[in-house]
């Protein structure tokens, strides 16, 4: 486990090195505008990665309609947010994963159903989540 930077510097000065070892990432350190292209592509190849999320900027997900979603999103209440931070997909995606639990609560609106609801999130689907997978909570 390293962070962003140091997970950087490993890849590229394992890749300095001729030596390939398996690299794991972890969700905090697999953005690849902050890990991916510090430590150099090509020297990349190879890095399994532990996110769950679309990565902003990366070709595959420029047409994709969640992607949309969120760039309009971020165009309308954040325009001078950082498109390319994990932090602004983390947070939209948290605000997301919200959004069912008061529509499960119907009428009812107390700490002990808000909360009853939160642990029955059934097959949520966020914008920002690979495509196939979704929340689920007990």
């Amino acid at each position: 486990m390293a962070a962003p930077k140091f997970a950087a510097q490993a890849i590229r000065k394992t890749a300095e090195l001729g030596w390939r070892p398996v690299h794991l990432l972890g969700v905090g350190s697999s953005p690849i505008d902050a890990v991916l292209v510090p430590a150099g592509v090509e020297n990349s190849r190879g890095v399994i990665s532990a996110s769950s999320f679309k990565e902003t900027g990366n070709p595959p997900w420029v047409d994709d309609e969640g992607m949309k979603s969120w760039v309009a999103f971020m165009d309308r209440y954040y325009p001078e947010g950082d498109k390319k931070s994990t932090f602004t997909t983390y947070g939209y995606s948290a605000a997301e994963l919200l959004v069912p639990v008061p529509r499960q609560c119907r009428d009812d609106i107390s700490r002990e159903n808000i909360m009853r609801q939160a642990a029955n999130l059934k097959d949520v689907r966020l914008d920002l989540l690979l495509p196939g997978l979704s929340i689920n909570t007990a």
